[in-house]
C-alpha cells in the first residue's frame, strides 16, 4: 500500500487527537461502504462490548487515554471508535491477511519483511506516523484511519520491530482488545518486556506477532549529523570522545538511548561481536562476553 508520512507529538490524548484528525476526512466514507462496520453496528451497546472496554481501560489506561483522543478527533461517539477497534475480537472472518517473514543470511544479518494486506478502498489513503511520546519511546507505524496504531507493521525508538498478522479466532473472550495488545507493544523498551506483556494480559481476540530487537550497541569515536539514522537501531551508544553537548549525547537523549561518552580508550578494548553492558547512570560500560552465534 503507498502512504504518506506524518510526525505527531504529544501526551496520550495529544497524539490520539491528531491521528483522529488525520483521518476525519476519510473516516465517514470509509466506514459506509465497510462492509466489517456493517456487521460491527448491532453489537453498539452490547455487554461483552462493555466488557472489553474495562479490561481495556483498567489494563491500559494510557492507550484508553489515546482511544479518547482518536474519538474526538475524528468527532465520532467514543463507543462507535471502540467498537471499530474491537473489529477483530467480535468478527471472526476476514478477507485480509498480511504475511511476515523473518530471516538470518549467511553474513549473520536479520531480516524482517511483511506485506500488509489491507482494504483496497484504501489504498493511497493510510500513512506512516512517526509520533513522539512524553511517556514513552515513541514509534514508527503504519496508520490505518479510525485504527490504533501499531495492528500493522512498525518499529519504536527502543529499537523494537513488531509486525502483527490477522488470526480468525472463533471464540470470544472477555480480555483486553487485541488492537490495544498490538498498540501496547510498541511502548515496550525491550523484547523481553513486549513478551511478558503479551504472556501476562489477558487477550480476547488474537493476533500473530512477529517481534525482534536491533539492541546491539554503537561504539563510535564520535557522531555527526551523518550518523543519525543508525541511533533508530541502536540500543545504546558508546563515545570515546564528546561530553554532555556533543552530537552523539544529544541524539541519544532525543532517541531516548542510554549512552557513556569519553569512554578513552574504548575502541582499543572491545570489537564487534562483544557483548556489552552499558550503565548510562553511572557512566559504566562493562565488556561480558563474545556475542553467541544465534
Amino acid at each position: 500500500m503507498a502512504y504518506k508520512y506524518v510526525r505527531i507529538a504529544g501526551n496520550r490524548r495529544q497524539t490520539g487527537l491528531a491521528l483522529g484528525k488525520l483521518a476525519r476526512p476519510l473516516m465517514s466514507a470509509y466506514l459506509e461502504q465497510s462492509g466489517a462496520w456493517e456487521a460491527l453496528r448491532p453489537w453498539r451497546g452490547h455487554p461483552f462490548v462493555g466488557e472489553l472496554a474495562q479490561q481495556a481501560r483498567a489494563a491500559l489506561p494510557a492507550i484508553w487515554e489515546e482511544l479518547e483522543g482518536l474519538a474526538e478527533g475524528l468527532r465520532l461517539p467514543l463507543e462507535d471508535v471502540l467498537l471499530w477497534n474491537c473489529r477483530g475480537d467480535l468478527l471472526h472472518s476476514s478477507a485480509e491477511g498480511c504475511t511476515s517473514v523473518a530471516l538470518k543470511t549467511p553474513d549473520g544479518a536479520r531480516w524482517i519483511a511483511h506485506n500488509e494486506d489491507g482494504d483496497p478502498y484504501l489504498r493511497g489513503r493510510c500513512h506512516l506516523v512517526d509520533v513522539a511520546l512524553e511517556d514513552a519511546p515513541g514509534y514508527l507505524s503504519f496508520y490505518y484511519p479510525g485504527s490504533l496504531p501499531g495492528h500493522t507493521f512498525g518499529a519504536n525508538r527502543a529499537g523494537l520491530v513488531q509486525t502483527i498478522n490477522n488470526l480468525r479466532t472463533r471464540q470470544r473472550h472477555p480480555g483486553v482488545p487485541r488492537m490495544f495488545l498490538a498498540r501496547a507493544g510498541l511502548d515496550c523498551a525491550t523484547l523481553d518486556e513486549a513478551i511478558a506483556q503479551l504472556r501476562d494480559l489477558p487477550h480476547s481476540g488474537g493476533f500473530h506477532h512477529l517481534l525482534g530487537a536491533a539492541g546491539g550497541i554503537l561504539v563510535a569515536a564520535s557522531t555527526d549529523p551523518a550518523w543519525t539514522p543508525l541511533f533508530l537501531r541502536a540500543g545504546a551508544l558508546v563515545m570515546e570522545a564528546g561530553g554532555y553537548l556533543s552530537h552523539g549525547a544529544i541524539v541519544a537523549r532525543e532517541f531516548g538511548i542510554p549512552a557513556v561518552v569519553n569512554a578513552q580508550g574504548v575502541l582499543r578494548q572491545v570489537a564487534t561481536g562483544d557483548v556489552l553492558d552499558v550503565d548510562a547512570s553511572r557512566g559504566l560500560v562493562r565488556r561480558l562476553a563474545r556475542a553467541p552465534d544465534v
